[in-house]
Protein backbone atom coordinates (compact mmCIF):
# COMPACT_ATOMS: atom_id res chain seq x y z
CA UNK A 1 0.00 0.00 0.00
CA UNK A 2 2.79 2.44 0.94
CA UNK A 3 4.67 1.71 -2.28
CA UNK A 4 1.54 2.37 -4.33
CA UNK A 5 1.06 5.76 -2.72
CA UNK A 6 4.66 6.93 -2.41
CA UNK A 7 6.19 5.13 -5.38
CA UNK A 8 9.10 2.73 -5.62
CA UNK A 9 12.74 3.70 -5.81
CA UNK A 10 15.34 5.77 -4.05
CA UNK A 11 14.17 9.17 -5.31
CA UNK A 12 12.43 11.06 -2.46
CA UNK A 13 11.04 13.59 -4.96
CA UNK A 14 8.55 10.91 -5.99
CA UNK A 15 7.23 10.35 -2.46
CA UNK A 16 3.75 11.72 -3.02
CA UNK A 17 0.07 10.86 -2.87
CA UNK A 18 -2.53 11.54 -5.60
CA UNK A 19 -4.85 14.46 -4.92
CA UNK A 20 -6.71 15.37 -8.10
CA UNK A 21 -7.31 13.98 -11.57
CA UNK A 22 -7.89 16.43 -14.42
CA UNK A 23 -8.71 14.16 -17.34
CA UNK A 24 -5.53 12.22 -18.04
CA UNK A 25 -3.47 14.52 -15.80
CA UNK A 26 -2.89 13.65 -12.15
CA UNK A 27 -1.87 16.18 -9.49
CA UNK A 28 0.07 14.62 -6.61
CA UNK A 29 0.94 16.13 -3.23
CA UNK A 30 4.46 15.56 -1.95
CA UNK A 31 4.99 14.28 1.59
CA UNK A 32 6.58 17.61 2.55
CA UNK A 33 3.09 19.13 2.33
CA UNK A 34 1.76 16.49 4.72
CA UNK A 35 4.66 17.13 7.10
CA UNK A 36 3.96 20.87 6.93
CA UNK A 37 0.29 20.26 7.81
CA UNK A 38 1.31 18.06 10.74
CA UNK A 39 3.70 20.72 12.04
CA UNK A 40 1.01 23.41 11.83
CA UNK A 41 -1.38 21.13 13.68
CA UNK A 42 1.06 20.47 16.53
CA UNK A 43 1.77 24.20 16.85
CA UNK A 44 -1.76 24.66 18.19
CA UNK A 45 -0.39 23.36 21.50
CA UNK A 46 1.46 26.65 21.93
CA UNK A 47 -0.41 29.40 23.72
CA UNK A 48 0.62 32.07 21.23
CA UNK A 49 -0.84 30.18 18.25
CA UNK A 50 -4.39 30.15 16.91
CA UNK A 51 -6.62 27.10 17.27
CA UNK A 52 -6.65 24.00 15.09
CA UNK A 53 -9.41 25.37 12.83
CA UNK A 54 -7.34 28.47 12.08
CA UNK A 55 -4.15 26.49 11.46
CA UNK A 56 -5.87 24.08 9.10
CA UNK A 57 -7.45 27.05 7.30
CA UNK A 58 -3.91 28.33 6.72
CA UNK A 59 -2.78 24.94 5.39
CA UNK A 60 -5.78 24.65 3.08
CA UNK A 61 -5.19 28.21 1.92
CA UNK A 62 -1.62 27.38 0.98
CA UNK A 63 -2.76 24.23 -0.81
CA UNK A 64 -5.38 26.24 -2.73
CA UNK A 65 -2.79 28.85 -3.77
CA UNK A 66 -0.32 26.23 -4.98
CA UNK A 67 -3.06 24.39 -6.86
CA UNK A 68 -4.18 27.62 -8.53
CA UNK A 69 -0.61 28.42 -9.52
CA UNK A 70 -0.25 24.95 -11.03
CA UNK A 71 -3.59 25.31 -12.86
CA UNK A 72 -2.33 28.58 -14.35
CA UNK A 73 0.87 26.83 -15.42
CA UNK A 74 -1.15 24.06 -17.05
CA UNK A 75 -3.31 26.59 -18.87
CA UNK A 76 -0.27 28.52 -20.12
CA UNK A 77 1.36 25.30 -21.29
CA UNK A 78 -1.81 24.22 -23.10
CA UNK A 79 -2.10 27.61 -24.83
CA UNK A 80 1.47 27.23 -26.05
CA UNK A 81 0.58 23.86 -27.59
CA UNK A 82 2.12 21.40 -25.12
CA UNK A 83 0.64 18.96 -22.63
CA UNK A 84 1.76 17.39 -19.37
CA UNK A 85 0.60 14.14 -17.80
CA UNK A 86 1.43 14.71 -14.14
CA UNK A 87 2.72 17.17 -11.57
CA UNK A 88 3.82 16.92 -7.95
CA UNK A 89 3.32 19.94 -5.71
CA UNK A 90 4.95 20.94 -2.43
CA UNK A 91 4.36 23.99 -0.21
CA UNK A 92 6.23 26.31 -2.61
CA UNK A 93 4.80 25.16 -5.95
CA UNK A 94 5.75 22.43 -8.38
CA UNK A 95 8.41 19.99 -7.20
CA UNK A 96 9.12 17.60 -10.07
CA UNK A 97 10.85 18.36 -13.33
CA UNK A 98 8.98 19.33 -16.47
CA UNK A 99 8.20 16.63 -18.98
CA UNK A 100 11.14 15.98 -21.31
CA UNK A 101 8.80 16.19 -24.32
CA UNK A 102 8.32 19.90 -23.60
CA UNK A 103 10.75 22.20 -25.35
CA UNK A 104 12.37 25.10 -23.52
CA UNK A 105 9.76 27.46 -24.97
CA UNK A 106 6.92 25.42 -23.48
CA UNK A 107 8.70 25.17 -20.14
CA UNK A 108 9.10 28.94 -19.99
CA UNK A 109 5.41 29.39 -20.81
CA UNK A 110 4.48 27.03 -17.97
CA UNK A 111 6.76 28.72 -15.44
CA UNK A 112 5.79 32.29 -16.30
CA UNK A 113 2.10 31.36 -16.40
CA UNK A 114 2.12 30.43 -12.72
CA UNK A 115 4.18 33.47 -11.73
CA UNK A 116 2.00 35.88 -13.69
CA UNK A 117 -1.14 34.47 -12.11
CA UNK A 118 0.33 34.96 -8.64
CA UNK A 119 1.32 38.55 -9.38
CA UNK A 120 -2.16 39.37 -10.71
CA UNK A 121 -3.78 37.74 -7.69
CA UNK A 122 -1.82 39.81 -5.15
CA UNK A 123 -3.75 43.12 -5.46
CA UNK A 124 -7.08 41.27 -5.40
CA UNK A 125 -6.23 39.49 -2.16
CA UNK A 126 -4.64 42.65 -0.71
CA UNK A 127 -7.87 44.59 -1.28
CA UNK A 128 -9.86 41.73 0.29
CA UNK A 129 -7.68 41.80 3.42
CA UNK A 130 -8.05 45.57 3.62
CA UNK A 131 -11.83 45.28 3.23
CA UNK A 132 -12.24 42.63 5.95
CA UNK A 133 -9.87 44.18 8.50
CA UNK A 134 -10.46 47.85 7.78
CA UNK A 135 -6.73 48.48 7.80
CA UNK A 136 -3.65 48.13 5.60
CA UNK A 137 -1.58 46.88 8.53
CA UNK A 138 -1.90 43.19 7.67
CA UNK A 139 -1.31 43.84 3.97
CA UNK A 140 2.21 45.18 4.56
CA UNK A 141 3.57 42.47 6.84
CA UNK A 142 7.17 41.44 7.45
CA UNK A 143 8.06 37.96 6.17
CA UNK A 144 10.27 37.56 9.26
CA UNK A 145 7.42 38.16 11.72
CA UNK A 146 4.66 36.10 10.19
CA UNK A 147 3.71 34.69 13.59
CA UNK A 148 2.74 38.12 14.91
CA UNK A 149 0.83 38.97 11.74
CA UNK A 150 -0.94 35.61 11.89
CA UNK A 151 -2.06 36.25 15.45
CA UNK A 152 -3.31 39.71 14.52
CA UNK A 153 -5.27 38.26 11.58
CA UNK A 154 -6.78 35.55 13.79
CA UNK A 155 -8.01 38.25 16.17
CA UNK A 156 -10.09 39.65 13.28
CA UNK A 157 -12.06 36.40 12.97
CA UNK A 158 -11.90 33.23 10.89
CA UNK A 159 -13.01 34.86 7.60
CA UNK A 160 -10.37 37.58 7.81
CA UNK A 161 -7.74 35.06 8.85
CA UNK A 162 -8.58 32.74 5.94
CA UNK A 163 -8.30 35.54 3.38
CA UNK A 164 -5.10 36.85 4.95
CA UNK A 165 -3.67 33.32 4.85
CA UNK A 166 -4.39 33.18 1.11
CA UNK A 167 -2.73 36.56 0.64
CA UNK A 168 0.28 35.63 2.76
CA UNK A 169 0.73 32.24 1.06
CA UNK A 170 0.51 33.78 -2.40
CA UNK A 171 3.00 36.54 -1.53
CA UNK A 172 5.53 34.08 -0.12
CA UNK A 173 5.17 31.57 -2.97
CA UNK A 174 5.53 34.28 -5.61
CA UNK A 175 8.40 36.01 -3.80
CA UNK A 176 10.51 32.89 -3.30
CA UNK A 177 9.83 31.50 -6.78
CA UNK A 178 10.64 34.84 -8.37
CA UNK A 179 13.78 35.83 -6.47
CA UNK A 180 15.46 32.58 -5.35
CA UNK A 181 17.19 30.89 -8.37
CA UNK A 182 17.05 27.40 -6.90
CA UNK A 183 15.38 24.32 -8.35
CA UNK A 184 12.59 23.41 -7.92
CA UNK A 185 11.58 27.08 -7.65
CA UNK A 186 10.55 28.90 -10.81
CA UNK A 187 13.67 31.09 -11.04
CA UNK A 188 15.85 27.98 -10.93
CA UNK A 189 13.77 26.26 -13.60
CA UNK A 190 14.00 29.35 -15.77
CA UNK A 191 17.81 29.10 -15.72
CA UNK A 192 17.46 25.56 -17.09
CA UNK A 193 14.94 26.53 -19.77
CA UNK A 194 16.70 29.72 -20.89
CA UNK A 195 20.02 27.89 -21.15
CA UNK A 196 18.40 25.36 -23.49
CA UNK A 197 16.67 28.13 -25.45
CA UNK A 198 20.08 29.72 -26.07
CA UNK A 199 21.46 26.50 -27.52
CA UNK A 200 22.74 24.65 -24.47
CA UNK A 201 22.20 20.90 -24.18
CA UNK A 202 19.69 19.63 -21.58
CA UNK A 203 22.57 18.22 -19.54
CA UNK A 204 24.44 21.54 -19.57
CA UNK A 205 21.25 23.39 -18.62
CA UNK A 206 20.58 20.98 -15.74
CA UNK A 207 24.11 21.34 -14.45
CA UNK A 208 24.04 25.14 -14.60
CA UNK A 209 20.68 25.32 -12.81
CA UNK A 210 21.91 22.86 -10.21
CA UNK A 211 25.14 24.73 -9.45
CA UNK A 212 23.33 28.06 -9.14
CA UNK A 213 20.69 26.33 -7.03
CA UNK A 214 23.27 24.98 -4.58
CA UNK A 215 24.64 28.50 -4.08
CA UNK A 216 21.13 29.91 -3.65
CA UNK A 217 20.22 27.15 -1.19
CA UNK A 218 23.23 28.04 0.95
CA UNK A 219 22.22 31.70 0.95
CA UNK A 220 18.59 30.85 1.82
CA UNK A 221 19.68 28.56 4.66
CA UNK A 222 21.93 31.28 6.09
CA UNK A 223 19.07 33.78 5.87
CA UNK A 224 16.72 31.36 7.58
CA UNK A 225 19.17 30.71 10.41
CA UNK A 226 19.84 34.43 10.90
CA UNK A 227 16.12 35.23 10.97
CA UNK A 228 15.30 32.11 13.03
CA UNK A 229 12.89 30.91 10.34
CA UNK A 230 12.91 27.12 10.29
CA UNK A 231 10.65 27.08 7.22
CA UNK A 232 13.30 28.84 5.13
CA UNK A 233 15.96 26.41 6.34
CA UNK A 234 13.73 23.46 5.43
CA UNK A 235 13.03 24.94 1.99
CA UNK A 236 16.76 25.45 1.47
CA UNK A 237 17.41 21.81 2.38
CA UNK A 238 14.88 20.59 -0.19
CA UNK A 239 16.29 22.97 -2.80
CA UNK A 240 19.85 21.84 -2.10
CA UNK A 241 18.83 18.21 -2.57
CA UNK A 242 17.00 18.93 -5.84
CA UNK A 243 19.95 21.01 -7.10
CA UNK A 244 22.37 18.23 -6.21
CA UNK A 245 20.12 15.82 -8.14
CA UNK A 246 20.22 18.11 -11.16
CA UNK A 247 24.01 18.22 -11.16
CA UNK A 248 24.37 14.47 -10.54
CA UNK A 249 21.81 13.55 -13.18
CA UNK A 250 23.42 15.76 -15.82
CA UNK A 251 26.90 14.36 -15.13
CA UNK A 252 25.61 10.78 -15.17
CA UNK A 253 23.77 11.20 -18.47
CA UNK A 254 26.80 12.91 -20.02
CA UNK A 255 29.10 10.11 -18.87
CA UNK A 256 26.78 7.39 -20.11
CA UNK A 257 26.29 9.16 -23.43
CA UNK A 258 30.05 9.35 -23.95
CA UNK A 259 30.87 5.85 -22.71
CA UNK A 260 27.95 3.76 -23.91
CA UNK A 261 28.87 3.21 -27.56
CA UNK A 262 32.48 2.03 -27.05
CA UNK A 263 31.53 -0.27 -24.18
CA UNK A 264 28.62 -1.89 -25.94
CA UNK A 265 29.60 -1.67 -29.60
CA UNK A 266 28.41 -4.71 -31.50
CA UNK A 267 26.00 -5.79 -28.78
CA UNK A 268 23.44 -3.00 -28.74
CA UNK A 269 20.32 -4.30 -26.97
CA UNK A 270 17.03 -4.21 -28.72
CA UNK A 271 14.34 -1.98 -27.26
CA UNK A 272 10.89 -0.72 -28.05
CA UNK A 273 10.43 2.51 -29.95
CA UNK A 274 7.92 4.03 -27.53
CA UNK A 275 9.04 7.41 -26.17
CA UNK A 276 10.56 7.34 -22.71
CA UNK A 277 8.97 9.62 -20.13
CA UNK A 278 10.72 11.33 -17.24
CA UNK A 279 9.48 8.85 -14.60
CA UNK A 280 11.05 5.92 -16.50
CA UNK A 281 14.33 7.80 -16.83
CA UNK A 282 14.30 8.70 -13.13
CA UNK A 283 13.76 5.04 -12.21
CA UNK A 284 16.75 3.95 -14.28
CA UNK A 285 18.96 6.71 -12.87
CA UNK A 286 17.87 5.83 -9.33
CA UNK A 287 18.74 2.19 -10.00
CA UNK A 288 22.19 3.18 -11.25
CA UNK A 289 22.74 5.39 -8.20
CA UNK A 290 21.71 2.63 -5.80
CA UNK A 291 23.00 -0.54 -7.47
CA UNK A 292 25.46 0.55 -10.16
CA UNK A 293 25.25 0.57 -13.94
CA UNK A 294 25.88 -3.17 -14.15
CA UNK A 295 22.47 -3.75 -12.53
CA UNK A 296 20.68 -2.50 -15.67
CA UNK A 297 18.99 -5.04 -17.88
CA UNK A 298 19.52 -5.07 -21.64
CA UNK A 299 16.16 -3.35 -22.16
CA UNK A 300 17.00 -0.66 -19.61
CA UNK A 301 20.35 -0.01 -21.26
CA UNK A 302 18.64 0.34 -24.60
CA UNK A 303 16.04 2.75 -23.25
CA UNK A 304 18.73 4.83 -21.54
CA UNK A 305 20.74 5.02 -24.77
CA UNK A 306 17.66 6.06 -26.72
CA UNK A 307 16.77 8.72 -24.13
CA UNK A 308 20.30 10.14 -24.30
CA UNK A 309 20.15 10.20 -28.10
CA UNK A 310 16.78 11.98 -28.05
CA UNK A 311 18.08 14.59 -25.62
CA UNK A 312 21.11 15.30 -27.84
CA UNK A 313 18.86 15.80 -30.86
CA UNK A 314 16.53 18.34 -29.19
Amino acid sequence: MVSRLLGVGQDPVRWSVPLLWLGSRVIRVHVTFLVYAAVRATQTLREDRAGLVFEMAAVLGLLAIVMLHEAASVAATALSGATSARATIWPLGRLDRHDPEQTAKYQIASITGGLLFGLLLMPVLAWSVRHLTGSWQLVFFSPFSIGASSAAAAAEGLAAFAVWSLYCANAIVVGLNLFVPMPPLAAGRLIDAVTQLRGGTPEHAQRRAGVVGLIAAGWLAALGLAAEQAVLVAAAAVGAFISWQEVSRSRLITTLTQDYEPKHAGSKPESTEEPMDQSDLDEILAKISGQGIESLSADERGRLERASRERRQR
